[in-house]
């Protein structure tokens, strides 16, 4: 799963932490890009710390766990109906 983690400083470490900890629970390769210029991807300040997944905010600021795990798991399923 390819993901891309958007911020930067301390604040954006503890969510992409979270994120990488949550994906691992799940049993689940989890490739995160990291930009730290979210104005180039048209993301405003406001919303970052975020994680897009294919060009849209799918998760913004530190969400908890549980949404984390329910945004990965869905993902997930997609995909493998897809292929």
């Amino acid at each position: 799963m390819r993901l891309i983690h958007v911020g930067s400083g301390a604040g954006a470490l503890r969510p992409e932490k979270r994120l990488r900890c949550t994906a691992a629970g799940l049993d689940l390769a989890l490739e995160l890009d990291k930009c730290t210029d979210a104005e180039a991807l048209r993301i405003p300040f406001t919303q970052t710390p975020a994680v897009l997944l294919e060009g849209r905010v799918a998760l913004s600021g530190l969400p908890r766990t549980e949404h984390q795990k329910k945004m990965l798991a869905a993902t997930s399923d997609d995909e493998c109906k897809a292929i």
